[in-house]
């Protein structure tokens, strides 16, 4: 374990937003009730840095434990499988040299990168993660944490990559300096690096606290974002602003450079963050997310005593909720029968900290309940449709 005293960009003080209390891992799903009841629990406290407008948490937990059985799979959405094709259509439209490879860092099971090698079908692609599977694939598979010494075995194996992908990841990543100049090192001189995070700002006007957990040791605003990128050698060359992806996500093309000569758009964002970033801010978040979370847990329990209530998603937002919402004065868990999930690795256990089961999502598990609380709430359109198309008839709720 690891705690931040600093800004792990800028090196700046850090001031506490919100705390947690002591929380499981939110992907740390149990094989039984009594295993997921027991599950350990870790401080989870969001600071933010006073000078980059970085949020980050006080305690990065190894990955060796989060990552070690990791069950998440980006291509179960349907959503987030459009928004990569709308990604590998853009990263076609970039000139490339005549051989090029592109390279997705945790790109999961691949989800982008076949919708990269479906618009560029003669590229090289390789996925970089630790907790991909074994099976064969249309790109080559490197099982491994992305970090400087993974890059120069790369480049020495592979030579550089013209485009590297990185969705989601760098808001897990505690040493970000060295993920970016390892990218660096390895991608031509000509390239182009993809770089998505949920947006901080909108993670605040949204009082998204449901997608504050473990794995995510940062929240990035756009003035981290760009300190960083600087820092690194990296241009900011675009943003693009995703309201519908995780509550709000924020898309940058980086491309070796100064560090110094950044987009228009970039500044705009920029400025637009100071004008949000004032006092007073931080109470808004806590005091709000804290009511939003009270009134949904009295006016689930209310339900729950004369209807049978399920949960739609066994996301790590959804354990966020469950478990930020378990205390005595109410206890959200213990009224909701099961949770459903498409993503066969999930189904069948328990949900770490109350031990809601795992069902499939199907006509059989939902057609019987009278109640379906959405708990991934950037889903919740695509999910109600889902519920709809299965038969469901009963009320939908959403975080």
């Amino acid at each position: 374990m690891k705690t931040h005293t600093e800004c792990r960009v800028c090196n700046g003080p850090l001031a506490e937003v919100m705390n947690f209390g002591d929380m499981p891992l939110s992907n740390g799903l149990a094989a039984t009730h009594e295993d997921a009841i027991n599950a350990p629990r870790f401080e989870q406290k969001l600071l933010i840095c006073d000078s980059c407008k970085l949020g980050q948490l006080s305690l990065v937990v190894d990955p060796e434990i989060l990552y070690k059985d990791y069950v998440y799979k980006s291509s179960v959405s349907g959503v987030f499988r459009e928004h990569c094709a709308g990604l590998a259509e853009s990263l076609g439209l970039c000139s490339y040299p005549e051989r090029v490879a592109v390279v997705d860092i945790a790109g999961n099971d691949g989800a982008c990168m076949r919708e990269v090698l479906e618009v560029m079908p003669d590229i090289r692609g390789y996925v970089v993660d630790v907790a991909q599977d074994d099976e064969p694939a249309s790109y080559s598979k490197l099982k491994e944490f992305w970090n400087q010494a993974t890059a120069d075995r790369f480049r020495e194996t592979h030579g550089k990559a013209s485009a590297f992908i990185a969705q989601n990841v760098v808001g897990h990543v505690d040493d970000v300096q060295e993920f970016f100049r390892a990218v660096r090192s390895a991608i031509t001189v000509d390239g182009v690096f993809v770089v998505e995070v949920p947006s901080f700002k909108a993670m605040i006007e949204n009082r998204a606290f449901d997608t504050v957990y473990h794995e995510h040791v940062s929240y990035w605003s756009v003035t981290a974002m760009t300190a960083l990128a600087g820092r690194c050698g990296f241009d900011v060359a675009n943003v693009v602003y995703f309201p519908a992806i995780h509550c709000g996500t924020l898309r940058f093309w980086l491309r070796p450079g100064t560090g110094f000569n950044h987009a228009p758009v970039c500044v705009d964002m920029i400025e637009q963050e100071k004008a949000f970033f004032t006092p007073g801010w931080v109470h808004e978040f806590t005091e709000g997310s804290e009511l939003d979370a009270v009134r949904l847990g009295f006016m689930l329990r209310a339900i729950a005593d004369f209807s049978t209530v399920i949960g739609v998603s066994a996301s790590a937002k959804s354990n966020v909720f469950l478990n930020f919402t378990e205390t005595e004065s109410f206890r959200c868990g213990t009224r909701i029968e099961y949770l459903v999930d498409d993503t066969p690795e999930k189904q069948g256990k328990f949900s770490p900290g109350v031990g809601i089961e795992i069902k499939p999502f199907t006509t059989e598990t939902v057609s019987g309940a009278d109640v379906a609380l959405i708990l991934s709430r950037n889903l919740t359109g695509a999910l109600t449709a889902r519920l709809r198309a299965l038969g469901f008839k009963g009320l939908v709720i959403s975080l």
